[in-house]
């Protein structure tokens, strides 16, 4: 079964119907890979009517190619300075919004973390002793500030440096793929 998912491959395809109108939920999870699943399976299990919302099918995204007999992983997340994932209630926002994200490959490892500590809050359960750690509102200023601004200068570098004086380029040849730039061809800036 090299290049294909196990667990796609060997479980039932389920159908579930689009979601219509308003349907009343104390819990709703949006994303059915395994933190989805992980953060909606305790309060589930806790007796709490739960909504888990998906696109696609349940596991089949990031979840089920990680399952694969012939490995692949891929993660786009967003992460702190400290590199530490972000799980937990989003700051700044209603207080039954949650986030959990910024595992740079740790995926499967955080994940199951990630369901645990919402559901924990969510059931009444408590935090757990990591909460804080992973607090999505944290902010360490003194020791984040020479990366931001590092950060923020690379980004103007970027957005403005080459567009006022775009390197030119002697060949298509030198263009890294997905990338434009200005060649010259014959003594003509193309």
């Amino acid at each position: 079964m090299a290049g294909s998912s196990y667990w796609i491959e060997t479980t039932a395809q389920t159908a579930y119907p689009a979601l219509r109108g308003q349907v009343d939920a104390d819990v709703a999870v949006v994303g059915g890979g395994i933190a989805g699943l992980c953060a909606a399976w305790e309060p589930a299990r806790a007796g709490r009517r739960v909504v888990l919302l998906e696109a696609d099918r349940i596991a089949s995204a990031t979840t089920g190619p990680s399952a694969e007999l012939s490995h692949r992983w891929s993660a786009q997340d967003y992460t702190g300075t400290d590199k530490v994932a972000f799980v937990g209630r989003y700051p700044g926002g209603h207080e039954h919004l949650w986030v959990a994200t910024g595992f740079a490959g740790w995926g499967m490892t955080n994940a199951v973390m990630a369901g645990h500590l919402p559901a924990a809050r969510i059931t009444g359960d408590g935090d757990p002793p990591w909460t804080e750690l992973f607090d999505p509102g944290r902010m360490h200023p003194v020791v984040e500030a020479p990366k931001v601004v590092k950060t923020a200068m690379t980004a103007v570098k970027q957005l403005f440096g080459e567009r006022v004086s775009p390197p030119e380029l002697d060949s298509v040849d030198e263009l890294a793929p997905g990338h434009g730039g200005i060649v010259k061809i014959d003594g003509d800036r193309c």
